[in-house]
């Protein structure tokens, strides 16, 4: 994906004002200067993410060329008549691991940073903040392709930012002049609301101050380079230019031997040009003392440069999250499974097709002849079909099919350890990729068992790519703090919860605990989950003093129970919360509350009563008693209203 304008409005400047700047000319050589350096350093490991690529797709007789041009190149055949097929099996494995890898749960929750009503509401809010963004962003599509790149190139990135030009349109006063009759003329315009943006990137995109430096937290500057066609250069930053000629990795068909002096056209990952195309730079540094709020420019790599952007970073922080398949002690960049799995494939390939070899010879047959007494041209020409006539010279000896040693079982075992081993580095087995339970292991308990051990061979990818969304909301938090308004918000959270919103601004997000709701389920499966449950639940530890489990807690074990149309049962207890917790908040205000004939009194007074117990209640009182007097007669009306219930139900004899 491109990287928007997340961070700066698309500049309206003439693009010939802008190149005839030189002020920047210092600036623009220092960008290039490094996106050359890191450029170079970076070498090693784009041939890596590369020839991993390659493999995945099948072209599986390459290597990198460490020699002349260090690229990938194609091995050619040491003998033409050795068989070159290939029996991809990185491919089903890793197409195994991302499925599993699928099945995470990534909702979250944020947790209250101090132990009152208050700041629970305004955590509440925050969480739905959080799971909006993931609804209407497609983030599951999202969270699908960083997996596959995940498990490709051994990692990649969340970019996060607030795009301007997103959101509602809406109209505000910009400012007043006084005509020549005496009346006031009111400027207006219209202006969106804005909303956060975040996209994918790839380890080819990103370019780090030190390879050797782990974490992004630990690296001084961080480059961002994309490549876009010169429509898009223009539509979005007003970039007028032809382009150029610029090498990038793309997926192209090219010819690849396969068989036996055979071609076919496979698809191969390599560096390619892309005509008419312009390079946007994005270099990010973090808070020092130079530069104590960080700095962000944007430039455009063309004739002599042009700096799109230069100023803070917003929220002071490198707007990246990182995410790996494996992680390497002391480099910046992950590591791929397939990085272990190339030379066993290899072995794979060559064991698998000397096996075909042994199958092709024991259906034709190698003759055995005297020397001249058949035309060997014509036979290495022609082969021999079924019904051709083999001539031999007259008084020689007739030719004769050698006889061919069986095939040793050393290679059939040798494939079969091949196999076992793949699965072995890999992580799955062949219960996750056929269903297909190993040779002696037939109880439910075993079963169960090693499917528990396989998941926990892929947890810790599993609990990268968590990590990675966790700071990607948190991103999301940092930038709603400081461009968010009451209506942006009210809008992800819906108008039940305006209750929440209306003491909720920018200034109130102050905690960024963010935490899932769930555990990884490859280390703690639902199942799991379920039987833990249902033993807490046996020990009555959701039941309060008289032994009874609140409706508030039934609405949140249903919620996370995902049991899909049941928790529509609680949608009118959700209604009654969110009522309450409204009136909360207008008598907080001074406003007077009624009490309502549909009111569930039970579930009032217990959303009454958590804010009374609070201590914003006890400030509340000091400095407006008469506020808190309409909080404490609303909720004795409640109390009352139950007491008057529970008074007229028939005795239990």
């Amino acid at each position: 994906m491109i990287l928007r304008d997340l961070f700066f409005q698309q500049s309206e400047a003439d693009w010939e004002k802008r190149k005839a700047e030189k002020d920047n000319a210092d600036l623009i050589a220092f960008i290039r200067e490094e996106f050359g350096r890191r450029k170079q350093e970076r070498m090693p490991y784009e041939l890596r993410w590369t020839l991993n690529a390659n493999f995945y797709m099948g072209n599986q007789y390459c290597d990198i060329n460490t020699y002349r041009d260090f690229g990938i190149e194609q091995l050619l055949p040491l003998n033409k008549q050795k068989e070159r097929e290939v029996y991809n099996r990185i491919a089903p494995i890793i197409e195994t691991r991302a499925a599993n890898l699928q099945k995470i749960d990534y909702a979250m929750s944020v947790k209250p940073r101090r132990n009152d009503v208050d700041d629970a509401a305004k955590a509440d809010v925050c969480s739905k903040i959080i799971n909006h963004m993931m609804d209407v962003s497609g983030f599951n599509q999202k969270k699908n392709q960083a997996i596959m790149w995940n498990e490709i190139t051994g990692g990649g990135f969340w970019v996060c930012g607030w795009n301007s030009a997103k959101g509602r349109v809406t109209t505000i006063e910009e400012y007043t002049e006084l005509e020549e009759d005496g009346s006031i003329n009111v400027k207006r315009r219209e202006v969106h609301e804005g909303d956060v943006e975040y996209s994918l990137l790839s380890n080819f995109e990103v370019y780090p101050d030190d390879v050797m430096v782990e974490g992004i937290e630990n690296q001084n500057s961080i480059m961002v380079v994309q490549v876009i066609n010169r429509k898009e250069a223009y539509d979005r930053y007003n970039i007028k230019t032809d382009g150029e000629t610029i090498q990038t990795f793309t997926v192209t068909p090219k010819p690849i031997s396969y068989g036996i002096e055979k071609e076919c056209t496979g698809n191969i990952l390599s560096q390619s040009e892309k005509r008419h195309a312009v390079r946007i730079i994005t270099y990010y540094e973090k808070p020092g003392r130079e530069f104590p709020n960080g700095r962000c420019i944007t430039m455009a790599d063309v004739e002599e440069g042009v700096i799109l952007y230069n100023g803070e970073l917003p929220g002071g922080i490198i707007p990246l999250s990182q995410f790996k398949c494996k992680s390497i002690p002391g480099q910046f960049f992950g590591k791929s499974v397939i990085e272990d799995l190339i030379p066993l494939q290899r072995a794979y390939n060559d064991a698998k097709n000397s096996v075909g070899e042994y199958i092709k010879r024991l259906a034709v047959g190698e003759l055995l002849a005297e020397e001249g007494s058949i035309d060997v041209d014509s036979l290495e020409m022609y082969g021999r079909r079924d019904g051709r006539i083999i001539e031999y010279k007259q008084g020689s000896q007739k030719p004769t099919n050698m006889p061919i040693d069986r095939l040793p079982g050393e290679v059939i075992t040798t494939i079969e350890k091949l196999e076992n081993d793949m699965e072995y580095v890999s992580g799955v087995s062949q219960m996750q990729m056929v269903g297909a339970a190993p040779s002696g292991i037939k109880s439910g308990k075993g079963i169960e068992e090693l499917k528990e051990i396989d998941n926990t061979r892929m947890a810790q990818t599993g609990e990268y790519m968590r990590e990675s969304v966790k700071g990607l909301a948190v991103m999301w938090l940092v930038l709603y703090k400081r461009y968010s308004t009451i209506p942006r918000v009210v809008e992800c959270v819906g108008l039940n919860e305006i209750g929440n919103a209306l003491i909720f601004t920018s200034e109130d997000i102050t905690s960024y605990e963010v935490d899932f709701d769930a555990q990884n389920q490859l280390i703690v499966s639902e199942d799991m989950q379920l039987e833990r449950f249902k033993m807490f639940m046996s020990l009555g530890y959701f039941a309060d003093e008289n032994g009874v489990t609140s409706q508030r807690v039934k609405n949140f074990v249903l919620q996370k129970a995902k049991l899909g149309n049941f928790t529509e049962i609680m949608d009118m207890n959700s209604l009654q919360v969110q009522s309450a917790q409204r009136e909360t908040v207008y008598m907080r205000q001074g406003m007077f509350c009624d009490i309502n004939s549909y009111d569930d009194d039970e579930i009032h007074a217990e959303e009454h009563k958590r804010f009374i117990l609070s201590a914003e209640f006890e400030q509340l009182r000091r400095t407006k008693p008469q506020w808190a007097e309409l909080v404490l007669a609303h909720y004795s009306a409640h109390e009352a209203r139950c007491e008057q219930k529970k008074a007229q139900m028939p005795a239990v004899m």
